[in-house]
């Protein structure tokens, strides 16, 4: 009996202690639960310590999943591109790449600056088109690549009249605030590649440039400084595929001339631009790549201002033609049969103005001081000679509907007012010259007074705007950069 007490006993114990075994065990993994722990000891994400930076994807602007790590084996050693702003980078949305910022500089010394850049293990970069610089701009659709801002250089939109609208391409996105509009966090304005042709100032060359704080689209003069980033692309140095080609008409053949030697020619998009140019130069040597014409016989090629050889026209060559108007060999200096009257080769401020106080004072001396073609008695010529280089204005030509002499003084006021028929003719928008009979498209002074203006105490002179056709007055103190001289000397 007291045998079997005792195996009753230990049987009890036996079961007490497998049941606490039991419990506990139960307990342990109910544990694991509440506390977010595993059974193979991993934690998981709730209440788990950070990350390590490099499981961390650079932030490139957008809300990416947490599993949407960015991909850097085809971004050719650079880091990929992203508001994080770490430059030189790679955008593999436009297989461009972005050099490091540059300090402001001019538009001439921008583009050397590109050319001769050594920076991330590449030598060919350059300075980008508009059309690259769109590329980066965000938070303004107006302003992004095909955006309703025309200005493009794929697309051949140069020209400030006809791709230019002030309400689209410099406010559309003006009111936005606390909004970064650059893709790699720039907040500059840019220069680009692209030249605004033909554009509002005449006699400047003037640029497309990217405003990523505004933000905007703008033409900016050649001497401002803005700041550069430089680009290359991977298809002009053949690292991937995708260049295009198309064949365009050659553009820009002036009166008088020919093709030399095709007039269509085969582009390649480099990245860049369309190469090479369709727009037609000047050159004897004959190409079948390159568009390029050549004057008839007896016709000789005039550019038309000392700082735009791209622009010109071909004139009679004096000596072999019967034209009324004619050019002697270089081209610059012109001879009027109808008048008698010599024309020197246009002047701009660089080569008139002088440390005179008056502009206008500056026109007359550089005209007294001028020894140009072995004659030395030129002067400034006066409105009535200016005049007979109009063309295509009748009221302006000479005997025209407008009258400069015995002028009412109360036609004039404070706004410089000049009689209507003055300013009849439109504006040439694409500057071809068509206002002048020397192909001028710009403002040359005139020595004569006009009438003095209420409430002013310096002296009006008459000009002629050649880009429109009109005559107007201006004081003698005026802006020198906005007027050209051209000499005159009467043939004896």
């Amino acid at each position: 009996m007291e045998n079997v007490m005792k195996k009753i006993v230990f049987f009890l114990i036996i079961s007490i202690l497998f049941a606490v075994s039991c419990g506990n065990s139960g307990k342990a993994e109910n544990d694991d639960e509440d506390t977010g722990k595993t059974t193979d000891g991993d934690t998981a994400d709730e209440g788990s310590p950070e990350k390590d930076d490099e499981d961390v994807p650079e932030d490139d602007g957008e809300d990416l999943p947490d599993e949407d790590i960015p991909d850097y084996s085809q971004t050719y050693g650079l880091p990929k591109c992203s508001l994080q702003g770490k430059t030189p980078c790679f955008d593999p949305m436009t297989d461009l790449a972005w050099s490091s910022l540059s300090e402001p500089m001019k538009h001439e010394d921008a583009l050397i600056y590109c050319y001769e850049l050594d920076e991330g293990g590449f030598q060919d970069w350059y300075l980008p088109s508009i059309d690259e610089l769109r590329t980066l701009m965000r938070h303004c659709p107006e302003l992004e690549p095909k955006g309703a801002c025309k200005v493009s250089e794929k697309e051949r939109c140069f020209s400030y009249y006809d791709c230019y609208d002030q309400d689209i391409c410099e406010y559309a996105c003006y009111e936005k605030k606390d909004e970064i509009f650059s893709r790699i966090w720039d907040t500059d304005e840019l220069w680009s590649s692209t030249k605004c042709d033909p554009c509002f100032w005449k006699g400047y060359k003037l640029f497309w440039s990217a405003d990523f704080k505004i933000p905007e689209i703008d033409y900016v003069n050649e001497d401002n400084e803005l700041r550069v980033r430089c680009t290359r692309s991977v298809h002009s140095s053949g690292e991937s595929e995708g260049i295009e080609n198309r064949t365009a008409e050659c553009e820009g053949l002036p009166e008088n001339a020919e093709w030399n030697t095709v007039s269509s020619i085969t582009q390649t998009w480099n990245g860049a631009k369309w190469v090479p140019s369709e727009t037609g130069v000047f050159d004897n040597e004959p190409s079948t790549e390159n568009c390029r014409f050549k004057c008839f016989d007896n016709f000789i090629y005039k550019v038309s201002t000392a700082d735009d050889k791209e622009s010109g026209q071909c004139v009679p060559e004096c000596g072999k033609t019967d034209a009324e108007i004619c050019s002697y060999t270089n081209g610059n200096i012109f001879f009027d049969k109808k008048t008698g009257l010599m024309w020197s080769s246009l002047a701009g401020e660089d080569k008139y103005d002088s440390n005179v106080s008056y502009a206008l004072q500056s026109a007359v001396t550089y005209c007294e001081n001028l020894t140009e073609g072995e004659y030395s008695d030129w002067h400034l010529p006066t409105i009535d000679e200016l005049r007979t280089l109009i063309k295509n204005c009748p009221a302006t030509e000479t005997g025209g509907a407008c009258i400069l002499d015995n002028i009412p003084d109360d036609l004039f006021d404070e706004n410089n007012k000049v009689p209507d028929e003055c300013l009849s003719c439109s504006q040439d928008e694409e500057l071809t010259g068509k206002y002048s009979r020397l192909g001028d498209f710009v403002s040359l002074w005139s020595s004569t007074e006009s009438p003095v203006r209420v409430n002013y105490t310096i002296d009006f002179y008459w000009f002629v705007d050649f880009s429109s056709g009109s005559i107007d007055s201006t004081n003698e103190t005026d802006n020198p950069s906005y007027y050209f001289v051209r000499c005159a000397r009467k043939e004896e």
